[in-house]
């Protein structure tokens, strides 16, 4: 009777390779960040071994890249009853340095040279001015990730300091003002070079690492120098952009 079991058992994985060309059995690993797989692969020329590794370097490690955006910024400004501002368009590059502890948690610090640029309304006058603007950023983004689709969703916020390079007001008949020079009175400027604040984001980062984003932020810091005592002038700034990494080989 056991000699009939095995003949049959014989027979049926005989009949399998006839039809289908092949069978395989598959073991599989995991360790930090790659995936190995062990196929066992029967064919009607005999029996052998294939190991796979996957290794999915997205998940944890460190990627250095850069980015560019395209912003709208101005400020909020409060105690100026005769002043409003409006969002004009500029732009910033940097670099990055995205470090992923896990697969769904990374951090991420950049450094960014931005151009802002934005309307000031006096109301009273009926009249505009712009202010423009270059500085240095430093952004440190916690986010959160979501893998989906052919790659992943990011949702991150965190804390920025930032410094002004050069600030100049350009009034409508073509004079500028340099908004960091201090008066020689009382030793104060227009605006103060330092900011600091926190932003929140969101983007999709494809396999590949190219990703887009969009996000704002909101300084915490009161702009205005000469003025301080009287009323507030925020930063606040809105930008979508683009990024792309390069991940370190482990």
């Amino acid at each position: 009777m056991k000699k009939i079991i095995l003949s049959v058992i014989v027979l049926s994985q005989m009949t399998a390779i006839a039809v289908y060309g092949q069978t395989e059995t598959q073991t599989q690993t995991q360790q930090k960040g790659t995936t190995t797989r062990t196929e066992t692969v029967t064919q009607a020329g005999g029996v052998y071994t294939r190991t796979v590794t996957e290794t999915n370097a997205q998940n944890v490690g460190v990627a250095f890249g850069f980015k560019a955006n395209v912003n709208l910024s101005g400020f909020i400004i409060n105690d100026m009853n005769n002043s409003d501002s409006r969002m004009k368009p500029g732009g910033s590059v940097g670099g990055l340095v995205k470090i992923a502890f896990t697969k769904g948690f990374a951090m991420q610090p950049e450094i960014i040279v931005h151009y802002k640029e934005s309307e000031r309304w006096d109301k009273t006058m009926n009249t505009t001015s712009d202010y423009q603007y270059w500085g240095v950023e430093i952004p440190v983004y916690y986010m959160g990730q979501i893998t989906m689709g052919a790659g992943k969703w990011l949702i991150g916020a965190g804390p920025y300091v930032a410094f002004g390079i050069n600030a100049q007001r350009r009034f409508t008949g073509g004079e500028t003002v340099d908004l960091y020079q201090k008066d020689a009175m009382t030793g104060d400027a227009a605006m103060q070079r330092w900011d600091f604040g926190a932003g929140i984001f969101a983007g999709y980062e494809w396999r590949n690492s190219f990703t887009i984003t969009g996000g704002y932020q909101l300084g915490f810091l009161d702009m205005l120098d000469a003025g301080r005592k009287t009323a507030d002038m925020n930063n606040q700034t809105l930008y979508v952009g683009i990024e792309w990494k390069f991940w370190m080989k482990k």
